[in-house]
C-alpha cells in the first residue's frame, strides 16, 4: 500500500494495488484509519479492482462533503462517506481525485 498526504497534510490518499486486492481480505475499513489521523480532513482508499479500474471509498471530517465529490464520478453515500469508480492508472486516478478535491 502507499499512502500519499497532500495539501499540508490535511488529504490522504491510500492506494492498494490489484494484487494487492486478490491476496488481502476485506480491506474497506482501511480507510476510515486515515481519517483518524491528526489533521486530515479528506481521505480516500483507491482499490485497483481491475488493472487500470479503481473503486474509491472517501471519508472525510468538517465541512468537506465528499457524496458531492462522488457524484461526480457518478458514485454516492453520505457526507463524510462516500465511493466512486475512476478508470485509468494510479497516476492518472490520484491527479483527476485531486483536482476533484480542490
Amino acid at each position: 500500500m502507499v499512502v500519499d498526504y497532500k495539501k499540508e497534510g490535511r488529504i490522504a490518499i491510500m492506494t492498494l494495488p490489484h494484487i494487492a486486492i486478490r491476496l488481502a481480505a476485506d480491506l474497506d475499513g482501511i480507510v476510515d484509519y486515515a481519517i483518524s489521523i491528526s489533521g486530515v480532513e479528506v481521505a480516500a482508499l483507491l482499490k485497483e479492482q481491475r488493472p487500470h479500474q479503481f473503486r474509491i471509498s472517501l471519508r472525510s471530517r468538517g465541512a468537506f462533503d465528499v457524496n458531492d465529490l462522488a457524484h461526480d464520478f457518478l458514485g454516492g453515500g453520505h457526507p463524510n462517506a462516500s465511493g466512486c469508480r475512476i478508470d485509468g492508472d494510479s497516476t492518472h486516478v490520484k491527479e483527476v481525485l485531486l483536482k476533484a478535491i480542490r
